[in-house]
């Protein structure tokens, strides 16, 4: 991460991960977000994530 600080908690056991995923569902499904925008959502959060998929 580029100047930030990396969050050593883990959020999975935490009602704020479920807030996140939540928030993040309704981004990922909001039709009036263009395709692409929420493509690169998409993208970003796996590179932040650290994941291939």
């Amino acid at each position: 991460m580029q100047n930030g600080v990396k969050l050593s908690v883990s959020l999975k056991d935490t009602d704020l991960f479920h807030d996140i995923a939540e928030l993040l569902k309704r981004l990922f499904e909001d039709e009036r977000i263009a395709k692409d925008v929420r493509d690169e959502y998409k993208l970003k959060l796996k590179e932040l994530l650290g994941g291939d998929g």
